[in-house]
């Protein structure tokens, strides 16, 4: 499985809030794990440049993976959460982060109508991601 990750900022955090999926991953990109809370917990506040990454729920699988994957039950971390890439896990079923950038151009997520809202405020002001 692969997935994607955008790299927050503290500055981020404090202007989009803390809101959505954030995702941790090893030296060799692999997923350790996925929360709707903020991790890392940045403790120490004089860390300048934690390595806060939001997940983007985009997900590529190889067919047999999937087919893998649909055929395991949920699990207790995915229940609490409520985020499905936790039985994957859970199963040891690795999955690949793939960090990406968002340039100069605004981003949030979109989870609530509100949110589809703000979505469409951003594109009114800062156009279309391919203009």
């Amino acid at each position: 499985i692969a997935t994607l990750a955008l790299k927050l900022s503290l500055k981020h955090l404090s202007a989009e809030g803390r809101t959505g999926t954030f995702v941790t991953f090893d030296r060799n990109s692999r997923a350790l794990y996925f929360s709707r809370a903020l991790i890392p917990n940045v403790r120490d506040k004089d860390h300048l440049d934690p390595p806060i990454y939001r997940h983007i729920g985009v997900y590529g699988y190889r067919p047999h993976v999937l087919a893998q994957y649909l055929s395991l039950a949920p699990t207790p971390l995915e229940q609490v959460e409520k985020l499905e890439q936790l039985r994957a896990l859970e199963n040891g079923i690795p999955i690949d982060v793939v960090p990406v950038e968002s340039g100069e151009k605004s981003y949030c997520s979109v989870d609530t109508p509100e949110d589809a809202k703000r979505v469409e405020e951003i594109i009114a002001v800062e156009g279309e991601i391919l203009d």
